[in-house]
């Protein structure tokens, strides 16, 4: 039997850690989590010794002060290194300058539900290891769009080995032929040849599709497996 958000009972052993979360946005998040069945449990932003022996599968940490070590202590244990990471940050130019660390989904403070929901909805399959059926891969990154004219910097929203979701101001048409330059955690600059195959103006958000000849496609490829790890 499933639950209202399609989430089977085999399911419900997922943990998120809300570290150092406040308890307004933890009580939001916990319900907004719940509905995927996924279960949450608060912790101290300075537990590092938790976050550092006990398995999560997802995290959630505001981007204060203490936001290098607690994510340094994520990524370095052997049991959350491929663990879904939330940022609660006021703006996504805050969330940039952590991208080393492979944030997947950003919570704009202050939380609010319904916006919460929406980001928890759309990243809840990597949260449950359902790798199978997610095949876009939730990633907050610089990046930078050419056009053959201009350098327009950017950032990732998903990332797929076929192709990908942008935040961009730039004025980019369809179809059009671009060059992105991708930073990917622990991976360092990877550049590839794309075509926009769709855009949102109004959200500043552009769709590019790889092209199937790029023989660097490989290279992510290769690059999402990693990322995703095996369990």
């Amino acid at each position: 039997m499933e639950n209202a958000a399609g989430v089977s009972p085999k399911q419900t052993a997922a943990v998120a850690a809300l570290a150092g979360v406040d308890a307004v946005s933890a009580g939001i998040l916990h319900e907004c989590f719940r509905q995927f069945g996924i279960n949450t449990v608060a912790i101290a932003a300075q537990d590092t010794a938790r976050l550092a022996n006990e398995r999560f599968d997802a995290c959630v940490l505001p981007l204060d002060d203490s936001a290098d070590q607690v994510l340094a202590t994520i990524r370095q244990s052997p049991d959350n290194t491929h663990s879904v990471i939330y940022a609660i940050c006021g703006s996504l130019p805050e969330a940039i300058r952590f991208s080393a660390y492979g944030i997947n989904a950003l919570f704009l403070y202050p939380v609010e539900r319904q916006a919460a929901l929406r980001v928890v909805r759309t990243t809840h399959l990597m949260v449950l290891h359902e790798l199978r059926r997610y095949v876009r891969i939730p990633l907050v990154s610089g990046a930078m769009v050419e056009t053959g004219t201009e350098k327009v910097p950017a950032s990732t929203v998903e990332i797929s080995s076929g192709g990908m979701c942008l935040h961009t101001q730039a004025h980019l048409g369809v179809p059009q032929s671009v060059q992105v330059n991708l930073q990917l955690p622990r991976a360092g600059e990877l550049s590839l040849s794309a075509v926009v195959c769709w855009m949102r103006r109004e959200e500043e958000l552009a769709g590019l599709r790889f092209e199937p000849s790029d023989p660097r496609r490989a290279q992510l490829r290769q690059w999402i497996d990693d990322y995703l790890g095996e369990d």
